[in-house]
């Protein structure tokens, strides 16, 4: 295709759309619109799902990361008392998921020791899985630095450089 044919197809556009203004809505409002309201209106994110979280552990550190779980936008959470009940809640589809905060988890935080929790998540749908699994080291990850910052605040933690 040569230029001049280029710039009659272009001259030829042009007089469509100064015939018919509804070509303008066509070709340049709707698909606006239609990046608004996909790029605004509507998330994806996965949001309350249904989890357990058994807590074998009854200090402070360990009750303060259950309510960041709890009030996590992401959870609705059920508080298990052993870990077959939520075995169980997860079998029966009650539950997608568990968090298990161990014996000693507030006391290993605090002497600044290893602290792990184990998440568990229901494998028969693998999207919620991985979403769980994401979601819950978030929420783990996020409430560990603010009690290191604190901790750091405190002077109970004192950062050296070299």
């Amino acid at each position: 295709m040569n230029i001049t044919t280029v710039r009659a197809l272009i001259r030829k556009e042009i007089k469509q759309i100064k015939r018919d203004v509804s070509n303008i809505l066509v070709a340049i409002i709707m698909p606006a619109l239609i990046l608004v309201i996909f790029g605004y209106g509507m998330s994806f994110d996965v949001k309350n799902i249904r989890i357990d979280v058994v807590r074998q552990d009854s200090g402070k550190i360990a009750n303060d990361l259950v309510n960041a779980y709890a009030h996590s936008e992401y959870f609705d959470v059920n508080v298990a008392r052993s870990s077959q009940e939520a075995g169980g809640h997860m079998e029966s589809g009650s539950a997608m998921g568990a968090i298990f905060i161990p014996e000693n988890f507030s006391k290993n935080v605090g002497a600044g020791r290893k602290a792990e929790v184990q998440i568990v998540s229901d494998g028969t749908d693998p999207n919620t899985a991985a979403y769980i699994e994401s979601y819950a080291a978030g929420v783990f990850h996020q409430y560990i630095s603010s009690i290191a910052r604190q901790m750091i605040s405190d002077g109970r933690v004192v950062w050296h450089m070299h």
